[in-house]
């Protein structure tokens, strides 16, 4: 008997067939890659689309600052490279520009402390709905989910992926787009600097690229693999915590110890691999922007460019360069951490709800008495007294699809009156009862309720 929340808080009683229980995780509307996920979470920031926008504005105006503020380097040196022009002259021009400079810095730390404002904002109100979501959707779904995941599983989702969530939410969302805005910007300005310095760049991007496409695939394995690690370390507990008492009483301390064990190992290798990716990506970057620094600095004095002025401000970009890819090769790895996550939430929202396809709901008459209302052709419904009698018609059930538990199971209980039932363990008894309460849906045959509601299968 499966109930839906209304007004007049009725409980629906299903008179047409079903599907039957659920088992597994549905691939209905899963995400199948890390950006399709990374889109369905975006898409959450609809509901803090002003701030976000403004966010972005602020982001795009910060990587705007912090780009000119380098350009800057160029007139500085430029002016000692011109041969007429007077002390006082050039200490004016040098005044100018320093003012202009720290104007730029000024502008880029109102505008860096703002975006993140925004953006903690956005990230708050999205997982507040994201929370809410997951919540909402667990109410909705049947009671074999709950029984087939234990509550330490189903508490990671609102703990380990959530926090893995947050991170992303709170910073590594921020800076990417900071650094992404900022390395276009920065691109463009050696473009215009010099085309020839900017082919060495190019190379360093590629080379990035695939260095950070060879260890994020492993990366994103491991720490897909880690939480789901986590997951069953936190089922196990809290299912050990519960039976504490059962496990003392059949001497099974070694056992138990043996499987955490086992367990906690899992974990611990999926961490050690996710962690050595993850950690590995920072001195291979570091290293690499040092090299092609240096390589960009001996080929520019060697007659690549013409000017000092030019040399300088370029290789200011490159530094700027360097430092964006080595930060988002950084978040590149709380990106996955979060993806994994996400993509463990997004997969229990797609958990197939219980169907509420019933017509007939429990109501009060006249008297205060509780009735079922059957509905008729014209939009009415008749009141029909609960009297409370129940009959079972070659009633089947399976758990699992494959083995059934209960075969042609036939019988009745009248009005007002008491039955037992009594049996070995395993022999149906809770099953009947939770079929009863529709708990689970039956596979064939049909349960009627005073005549007039019913549940049906196939």
């Amino acid at each position: 008997m499966s109930k839906s929340s209304n007004k007049n808080g009725a409980v629906n009683m299903k008179r047409i067939r079903k599907q039957p229980l659920h088992k597994g995780k549905s691939a209905a509307n899963r995400p199948s890659s890390p950006m399709q996920t990374l889109m369905r979470l975006f898409r959450y920031y609809g509901s803090c689309r002003a701030p976000f926008i403004a966010a972005v504005i602020a982001i795009l105006l910060y990587s705007a600052s912090t780009i000119a503020a380098s350009y800057m380097m160029r007139p500085l040196v430029a002016v000692l490279e011109e041969a007429n022009i007077t002390k006082e002259a050039a200490h004016a021009k040098y005044l100018a520009l320093l003012i202009g400079m720290a104007g730029l810095y000024v502008l880029g730390i109102i505008t860096n402390y703002i975006l993140n404002l925004l953006m903690l904002k956005c990230a708050a109100t999205v997982l507040c709905d994201l929370r809410k979501d997951m919540f909402d959707h667990m109410q909705d779904l049947p009671i074999g989910y709950f029984d087939t995941h234990t509550h330490g599983e189903l508490m990671s989702y609102y703990t380990n992926d959530t926090d893995a969530l947050r991170e992303l939410m709170h910073h590594s969302i921020t800076q990417l787009i900071i650094s992404v805005t900022s390395l276009i910007g920065v691109v463009a300005m050696m473009l215009v600097l010099s085309v020839k310095l900017f082919l060495i760049v190019a190379v360093m991007g590629v080379i990035v690229f695939l260095t950070v496409k060879y260890i994020g695939k492993r990366s994103s394995r491991n720490f897909a693999r880690q939480q789901k690690a986590v997951a069953s370390v936190n089922g196990y507990i809290e299912e050990l915590l519960e039976g504490q008492r059962v496990v003392k009483a059949f001497n099974h301390e070694e056992a138990a110890v043996r499987e955490f064990d086992e367990r906690n190992d899992e974990l611990c290798a999926a961490a050690t691999r996710a962690s050595t990716y993850a950690n590995i990506v920072g001195p291979i970057m570091n290293n690499l922007s040092h090299i092609f620094y240096s390589i960009t600095t001996t080929l520019g004095v060697v007659g690549l460019v013409s000017t000092g002025s030019v040399l300088i401000a370029f290789l200011q970009y490159i530094r700027q360069f360097a430092d964006r890819m080595s930060q988002i090769s950084q978040q590149f790895n709380f990106v996955l951490l979060a993806l994994a996550g996400a993509e463990r939430i997004f997969a229990l929202m797609d958990e197939p709800a219980d169907i509420d396809d019933g017509d007939v709901t429990i109501g009060t008459g006249a008297d205060g008495e509780s009735c079922w209302r059957v509905p008729k052709a014209d939009g009415g419904f008749d009141k029909v007294p609960v009297k409370g009698k129940i009959e079972l018609h070659n009633v089947r059930f399976s758990y699992d699809g494959k083995v059934e538990v209960l075969k042609d199971i036939s019988l009745y209980a009248k009005t007002a009156q008491k039955i037992a039932f009594v049996g070995s363990t395993g022999a149906g008894k809770t099953t009947i009862t939770n079929l009863i309460n529709r708990f689970y849906d039956i596979s064939g045959g049909e349960i009627t309720y005073d005549g007039t509601a019913s549940i049906s299968a196939g």
